[in-house]
């Protein structure tokens, strides 16, 4: 059949034409859908083919996967202690049974489609580190676009962020990629499932699209940080922040922490969580839900326990944050000249310093400010100072009143000067992978030893070196680029990715306000 083909297509062009001996395939690809269809027709007239001996068919699309990142090996470890596998298959097999349940425990959504209406849910692949597990999950179409777009699942007592997992094999410069038109033939007792399935070609097989010319980063595995949910077009993968559903316990001592960590764990298996975080300095338990319903469906649970009824564990909602202001552009000769009297002999004390020297600036010519500090004790406490060659910037945690004062006139005076003052939004981001949510001390890339990506053109070097920094058509931000959202993918090359303009960080700092105390009466 294979040489019946080869001489039948001699004038049809193909991309390749490959011969399966163990799965009993030839796998025929064609650049164009023309192309294919004139193929089809002459195979169709193959004897063989007629005969029904041999099948023909389009070669179906795979499922698509999903990745999950930094499963607390915790979760996995104690549910295999007891028992224990020998071989690592067999740890690898444990691993993903542990997992399926885990995943279906907390995620009714996904355990209904999965037990009612069975559709796929398959770990397909377990990456266990020193800390965490990465899984790759093959899912229905179904079940992916549910994970996507709240860019989570709730995995024990934390919830692990939802990516994109696209496998990108790296082939030579001088083959075009596959067009996707693909037309299989095999014996009649063997089947197709899909193109990966029957092809080991070294080509792009990636469910995420990638515009013509576009630079496709060196990693095996592609990830991208989901995005916050917001109410704009951007609309991205991954729900707001917590806003009202985080409660506080307070214990009185370790004895009752210990035990009441337990409780908790056992009592909420089945409640959706953000995380649970026991701190054993402040004997507090802080749990984070994903929804004002789940807060008050574990709080009813708790609330039950019998040391919450005896008094001796306090249980409330947490507080907003207080509301941060910068303020830019402070002439280091402001600072220089007071430090000159009492020099200071190391970092740490020059920073304190400093922001000693700026808090009775700041109050010396502002006089509303000055009274509302002094007389009402409203919060005004400098929490960031960063000195460069002629100015500083400092961060200030203050009052919602102080901010609004500030805010409305957008300046504060300072010496014989004034300052421009804006709201301050703390996120996080890393400037190794580029994610938001982590420092780059915290990333798992850069523990792994993976590359760092470039934060204006997304390649695979430092962003001190790109020597595209200020050629903004070469911009590409590499969360966008990866995005769930076909219009954050559009609009990657529209801005870097640490732009103010990236709809990804503009929702973080959404998120953020949502998050922050700004009502006067506080």
């Amino acid at each position: 059949m294979e040489k019946d083909i080869e001489q039948e297509l001699k004038n049809i062009p193909l991309n390749f034409m490959k011969t399966n001996y163990r799965t009993k395939n030839i796998v025929i690809s064609f650049p164009s859908d023309l192309d294919r269809d004139n193929g089809k027709a002459i195979i169709a007239d193959l004897s063989k083919v007629k005969s029904q001996s041999i099948t023909l068919q389009d070669a179906k699309k795979m499922m698509p996967k999903i990745t999950v990142s930094n499963i607390p090996n915790k979760l996995i470890s104690t549910a295999l202690a007891e028992n224990p596998s020998t071989t690592p298959a067999e740890y690898r097999d444990k691993v993903k049974e542990v997992l399926h349940t885990k995943f279906l425990e907390k995620n009714s959504d996904i355990r209904d489609l999965v037990e009612s209406q069975d559709k796929m849910f398959q770990i397909v692949f377990v990456n266990t580190g020193n800390e965490s597990t990465t899984a790759g999950i093959k899912v229905s179409p179904l079940i992916r676009d549910a994970l996507i777009s709240r860019g989570r699942i709730y995995v024990g007592g934390v919830t692990i962020f939802v990516q994109y997992f696209s496998h990108i094999q790296r082939r030579s410069k001088d083959k075009s990629p596959p067009s996707g038109n693909l037309v299989t033939s095999d014996s009649a007792e063997s089947s197709i499932k899909s193109y990966a399935s029957v092809s080991s070609r070294g080509d792009i097989i990636s469910d995420a699209p990638h515009t013509p010319g576009e630079k496709v980063p060196s990693p095996v595995a592609v990830r991208y940080s989901p995005s916050p949910n917001t109410s704009s077009k951007f609309a991205g993968n991954r729900p707001r922040n917590p806003k009202d559903c985080v409660v506080i316990l307070n214990c009185k001592d370790d004895k009752d922490l210990a035990v009441m960590e337990k409780d908790i764990e056992q009592e909420l298996k089945n409640i959706p969580l953000n995380f649970m975080k026991t701190n054993y300095r402040t004997k507090n338990i802080v749990i984070s839900f994903p929804s004002d319903l789940d807060r008050d469906n574990g709080k009813a649970i708790i609330a039950d326990l019998s040391k919450v009824k005896s008094q001796s564990i306090t249980l409330q909602d947490a507080k907003k944050m207080m509301p941060k202001i910068t303020v830019s552009n402070i002439p280091n000769k402001l600072i220089s000249t007071a430090l000159a009297e009492n020099p200071s002999t190391t970092p740490a004390e020059y920073r304190d310093k400093v922001k000693e020297v700026l808090h009775t600036k700041f109050l010396e010519k502002n006089s509303d400010i000055r009274d509302l500090v002094e007389s009402q004790d409203k919060m005004f406490q400098i929490v960031f100072v960063n000195t460069g060659n002629e100015s500083t910037t400092a961060g200030i945690k203050v009052s919602p009143l102080i901010r609004d004062a500030l805010i409305s006139r957008g300046r504060i005076y300072v010496g014989n000067t004034s300052c421009r003052v804006t709201d301050r939004f703390d996120l996080r981001q890393c400037f190794h992978c580029q994610q938001i949510g982590h420092i780059s001390s915290k990333c798992q890339e850069k523990s792994n030893g993976r590359d760092p990506v470039c934060m204006f053109c997304s390649a695979s070097h430092p962003t001190k070196d790109c020597p595209d920094r200020d050629d903004e058509s070469r911009y590409r931000c590499i969360n966008c680029s990866h995005s769930g959202d076909s219009a954050l993918r559009n609009n990657c090359h529209t801005h870097h990715s640490g732009s103010d303009d990236c709809p990804l960080i503009a929702a973080e700092k959404s998120n953020i306000r949502q998050r922050t105390e700004y009502s006067k009466n506080v």
